[in-house]
């Protein structure tokens, strides 16, 4: 029997490790200036990161949105979001948000930033999926083996 879950799964703790290492690599880039980018960093990687975080933003509120709605009618979020990518919101910040940021703010060991995110979030995901199968067993079965994790690439698979 797994414990019961709020509709914040393992995020508050997940986003802790993130900001902490985001932080922690921040500080080492104002310390150590050669963690930076260099002076010839090309303006079109600073519209990339700003496109990135754009798309991000969006992407996270909806995931919000979608979460909010099934976990307050105790159902399985598999519509809008989480039909492209289990795990959107965590996807939004290893996807676009953390890697826009990254290119925005020309620090290329942040270029580790959504890495660590990733190797955190595959370690704790296994929490909440293990408790959205206890919940919604062969449902969920089903909709893990045809979602991806992360990537929003759900829609390539129905294509």
């Amino acid at each position: 029997m797994t414990k019961p879950m709020t509709m914040f799964g393992v995020g508050p703790r997940w986003g802790l490790i993130s900001l902490a290492y985001g932080a922690l690599v921040y500080a080492l880039a104002r310390i150590f200036p050669v963690l930076n980018f260099p002076v010839w960093w090309h303006p079109g990687l600073n519209i990339l990161g700003g496109l990135l975080v754009l798309i991000g933003l969006p992407y996270y509120f909806l995931a919000v949105r979608a979460m909010t709605r099934a976990f307050k009618a105790g159902e399985l979020a598999t519509t809008e979001v989480y039909g492209i990518c289990r795990h959107p919101l965590y996807g939004s910040w290893i996807v676009f948000l953390a890697p826009g940021i990254v290119l925005l703010t020309h620090i290329w060991l942040a270029l580790s930033v959504p890495v660590v995110m990733y190797i955190a979030l595959r370690v704790m995901a296994k929490e909440e999926e293990d408790y959205l199968a206890a919940t919604f067993g062969e449902r969920y079965a089903q909709y893990k083996a045809a979602v991806p994790f992360v990537s929003p690439t759900g829609w390539l698979r129905r294509a």
